[in-house]
């Protein structure tokens, strides 16, 4: 059996991934090779079409478990500085718990992030959009393997033939 968990995931802590990822690449420059700018909120509107195209990405990866999604666009009195709300609802197995949902919701916004990231840095230094691309693709991968999670996965039947 499976059951629907809906995610409303926020383009504003995408973004804070994605600030503190390229402050830490900046940092971490230790050879003084050329890297773009790091990402501020100043870049905060093309950043929000990235973390989109992004989000769409990572659907179409989990297009075996999506019941749903939403690029919601809209803002309201709810939501601070025109932030937008990604709306995913996923088929997961009924032993999916609360605890597993959240982790699964960090793995999601970790691979918009990761996918951001890679369309950042494409072109200005392949390297590094490659290393962005490949956590893009193991988040998913970890989403993939947490959305058919199974207390029973583990367990083994033996077949004895008398």
């Amino acid at each position: 059996m499976t059951r629907i968990i809906s995610f409303n995931l926020s383009a504003n802590a995408i973004m804070q991934v994605i600030y503190a990822a390229s402050a830490l690449r900046s940092l971490s420059n230790a050879d003084g090779s050329s890297l773009p700018p790091t990402l501020t909120p100043d870049h905060r509107e093309a950043l929000k079409l990235l973390i989109k195209d992004s989000f769409a990405f990572v659907v179409m990866r989990l297009v075996a478990h999506v019941d749903s999604c939403n690029l919601n666009d809209d803002t309201t009195a709810l939501l601070p500085e025109d932030d937008i709300i990604l709306q995913l609802d996923l088929h997961v197995s009924e032993d999916v718990t609360s605890n597993i949902a959240t982790i699964m919701r960090t793995h999601l916004e970790h691979a918009i992030a990761a996918y951001s990231l890679h369309v950042c840095f494409m072109g200005h230094d392949d390297s590094t959009s490659d290393e962005y691309n490949e956590m893009a693709t193991a988040e998913v991968a970890e989403i993939i393997r947490l959305l058919s999670y199974s207390r029973f996965n583990n367990q083994r039947i033996t077949p004895h033939y008398l």
